[in-house]
């Protein structure tokens, strides 16, 4: 998982695209992404 706080929405992309980027060659090279599910959630839950 790649958290980005502190990012806006323009920072995102600029961020956030070589992660995107590696996921989808892993995908299109046949290999199966990695699950982050049952990873604990990089804030902390509301009040």
């Amino acid at each position: 998982m790649l958290w980005l706080g502190g990012v806006g929405h323009t920072a995102a992309a600029a961020n956030g695209g070589p992660t995107a980027v590696s996921w989808l060659d892993q995908i299109f090279s046949g290999f199966a992404p990695g699950s982050t599910c049952g990873d604990p959630i990089p804030v902390l839950p509301p009040l």
